[in-house]
């Protein structure tokens, strides 16, 4: 795993990202941020038989400073770990990061903690105890992420808080 520039021309952005909405606003002040300190974190991707490279994590650090004008990033390559180990970090660096809308955030958290119980046999305490939160909100995350799979208008609610409300009169009515 090595720390390299890559150009900005060669990486490529999977259309399956988990995040599936951006803020301009955020990424303004994000390019901002990048031209006046810096760029603080490594993006990540892995390199391909071509000399391409794929994004594993990173996605708004990449369009800040395509935004920019950069025609290289600093990435670390991550080339050799499994699906599942790629797709963790992802979800991570999402969780982590800028706050994801709630449904892409619910999504986030059911998907890591059948990741990190697949590759460690993590419970749900566990996972939530890694991001430091309360078991039953980690669960209550994950559960509707569940149900906004069968049904989707939950995540067109307002919010979280609104969202969980429909789906227990949802399940009250069945």
């Amino acid at each position: 795993m090595t720390e390299f520039d890559a150009e900005l021309s060669k990486i490529k952005v999977p259309p399956d990202r988990q995040r599936k909405t951006m803020s301009k606003e955020k990424i303004d002040s994000l390019a901002v941020s990048l031209q006046t300190k810096g760029q603080l974190q490594n993006i990540v991707v892995v390199r391909e038989p071509d000399e391409t490279f794929t994004l594993v994590a990173g996605l708004r650090r990449l369009t800040a400073a395509t935004k920019l004008g950069w025609t290289t990033i600093r990435a670390i390559d991550k080339s050799g770990l499994s699906e599942l180990q790629l797709e963790e970090i992802e979800l991570d660096e999402n969780l982590e990061r800028e706050q994801l809308n709630y449904p892409d955030e619910c999504r986030a958290k059911l998907r890591i903690w059948e990741i990190r119980h697949r590759l460690y046999g993590e419970t749900v305490e566990e996972v939530a105890e890694r991001y430091d939160e309360a078991r039953g909100s980690f669960w209550e995350d994950a559960r509707l992420a569940k149900a906004i799979e069968t049904i989707p208008e939950l995540a067109k609610k307002k919010n979280k808080t609104q969202a969980q409300s429909a789906l227990r009169l949802i399940q009250r009515r069945m």
